[in-house]
């Protein structure tokens, strides 16, 4: 197993004044682990543009949707126009106003809270064999590009 530690360096400043740099080593499992990766400003722009998006589609103005988000209206328009990272708890706040999923905010992918992965996950075993068939050729449509015909097969349109 090569990826069990992880090396974090941390710097400080010392009581002299001086910068004192140090390598710490923690015992973690990295393994199988995504790495953490920054989002860029350009993400942060879509999330914003998203935002909008949906602001607009209400026929909400920014002082609206601040108010609903509790959000001041001025930091609603940095993060709109991507000068701002939301917190998680913003983002939150912001999809609950907009009454969509904070993942589709980040990602742009709604979840439908009333049959999710979860749920699918959970009833899988206990359906019959008909069923799980039709729930995959259902998934198999459903993730179809919108122009992309169904793959040949055994389904029935």
């Amino acid at each position: 197993m090569g990826g069990d530690t992880e090396k974090i360096s941390s710097a400080s400043v010392s009581d002299r004044g001086g910068l004192e740099m140090s390598m710490l080593e923690i015992s973690a499992p990295t393994e199988g682990r995504m790495p953490r990766r920054k989002k860029s400003w350009q993400e942060y722009e879509v999330v914003g543009k998203r935002i909008r998006s949906l602001r607009k589609s209400r026929d909400w103005s920014q002082i609206d949707l601040a108010h609903h988000a509790g959000l001041s209206a001025s930091y609603l328009a940095e993060i709109e126009r991507g000068g701002r990272n939301p917190t998680l708890e913003t983002i939150i706040n912001v999809a609950a106003a907009l009454n969509v999923s904070a993942g589709f905010l980040v990602d742009g992918v709604q979840e439908d809270s009333a049959i999710g992965m979860e749920t699918i996950s959970r009833v899988w075993p206990s359906l019959s064999k008909s069923k799980r068939e039709a729930l995959s050729q259902l998934a198999v449509l459903l993730l179809c590009e919108p122009d992309t015909p169904p793959p040949s097969g055994n389904m029935r349109p």
